[in-house]
């Protein structure tokens, strides 16, 4: 009899092990998947592709010309911070954001750009929403949270922060630091890869 309830425990303990290595292997999965979110800019609807600067510094390797021509024609016409409308101007802002030696301005320049390119091409949907809230300084473009902004109420709201005036010697430009931020939530939504309701 007492051998027989030996063969019993063993069981037991077994399934106790096999219970707490399962909610183990749980935990850890849990904690593994928070950190699978991209930080800073979550999108919901369709698929969103970013392109990063560096991945528009090499457009040629992904676009044609006869592509990129009209794209940079809209892009002028549409932003008051964007001007280049030749392939040219587009790799001399490119090369101005690049490097240690850039300017902020610069830089956010060169992370909008290559924003505005994502939308034109396609691999951003404009009607997708953004969390801005893991982003330093994203109350500077005061946009509404809650809800998260969609990526158009983003780049209207960049598109406010260009002085009405530029050209008046009093013109209200942007600080350094409010170009990092600008620059920021660009740079988040350009490395944006993912899929939709992640």
């Amino acid at each position: 009899m007492r051998s027989r309830r030996k063969s019993f425990a063993r069981p037991g303990l077994l399934a106790i092990v096999l219970l707490v290595a399962l909610g183990m292997t749980g935990i850890g999965h849990a904690a593994w998947t928070d950190q699978v979110y991209i930080e800073g800019t979550i999108t919901t609807g369709e698929w969103d592709a970013g392109g990063s600067m560096g991945f528009w510094r090499t457009w040629w390797t992904h676009y044609s010309e006869e592509e990129m021509t009209p794209w940079l024609e809209d892009i002028d016409a549409a932003s008051k911070w964007l001007g280049p409308t030749t392939i040219d101007e587009l790799d001399q802002l490119f090369d101005s954001a690049a490097g240690g030696g850039a300017t902020m301005r610069n830089r956010f320049l060169g992370h909008y750009m290559a924003t505005y390119l994502s939308i034109v091409s396609g691999r951003l949907n404009v009607a997708n929403i953004h969390d801005l809230t893991g982003i330093a300084g994203n109350g500077y473009l005061d946009l509404p949270n809650p809800p998260p902004p969609t990526l158009s109420s983003i780049i209207i709201a960049i598109e406010g922060k260009h002085p009405a005036a530029p050209e008046d010697s009093g013109a209200c430009w942007p600080t350094s630091k409010q170009f990092e931020v600008m620059k920021d939530i660009c740079d988040a939504i350009n490395s944006l890869q993912t899929q939709p309701g992640f």
